[in-house]
This record gives structure tokens, C-alpha cells and sequence, in this order.
């Protein structure tokens, strides 16, 4: 394998290709998010961070290797319900009915009494 320069469109190549195939599975993710959730217009967001450390020294403290490391990762919003109502249940619990989403105070036909 021959000797690259560290550079943008070396990055990918990084890692046996596996820094490429990182930024590929999650720019595949955001927009998967995107398509299911074409009306949340929040962004998604890929990030790439490199980082780099030096390594060995000469003997006169001059650098002649370093390490690196990149990060992918990707950011998709929180999924969100639509706004519910809760109530204060009798057991001093909070209580929704799934059957009126608007009004958790509403009874329902079990709470009638049979006379």
C-alpha cells in the first residue's frame, strides 16, 4: 500500500476504509430520518472530529510520529408526541385516558354506575 498524504480525500481511505463506510452509514441514517419525518424541519447533522496526538520524539524533542483518531457521528432530533393532558389519578398517580387525549378528566362508559 503505498504512502497517502494526510488529507480530506484520504480520510475515507483511513482504517481499511472503515472511517468511509462510518460517514456513509450515517449520512444513510439522517436521511432515512429525513424521509420518515419529512415534516419535523429540525436539522440532522453529521459530524467528522480527527483528532490528533503526538506520539514519538527524537532525541532533540522533534516530532516524527503521531496518532490519529476519527469520530463520526450523527445527530437526528428526539421524536416527539403531540401534546397530552394528564390528570391527577385517584391513587395519587397521574392518569390519561388513550380514548380522549384532550380531556383526561373525561369518564368513560365503564365509570357508569348500573342501577
Amino acid at each position: 500500500m503505498a504512502k497517502l498524504d494526510l488529507n480530506a480525500e484520504a480520510l475515507g481511505r483511513l482504517d481499511n476504509r472503515r472511517v468511509s463506510a462510518a460517514i456513509n452509514h450515517e449520512v444513510r441514517r439522517l436521511v432515512s430520518d429525513l424521509q420518515s419525518r419529512p415534516g419535523d424541519d429540525r436539522a440532522r447533522t453529521l459530524t467528522i472530529k480527527m483528532t490528533l496526538t503526538p506520539d514519538l520524539k527524537d532525541d532533540l524533542g522533534n516530532l516524527e510520529t503521531f496518532k490519529g483518531e476519527v469520530n463520526v457521528s450523527g445527530s437526528v432530533p428526539d421524536s416527539r408526541s403531540r401534546p397530552i393532558q394528564f390528570a391527577i389519578g385517584e391513587k395519587k398517580g397521574e392518569a390519561f385516558f388513550e380514548e380522549s387525549g384532550g380531556n383526561p378528566l373525561q369518564g368513560t362508559l365503564d365509570d357508569v354506575k348500573k342501577s
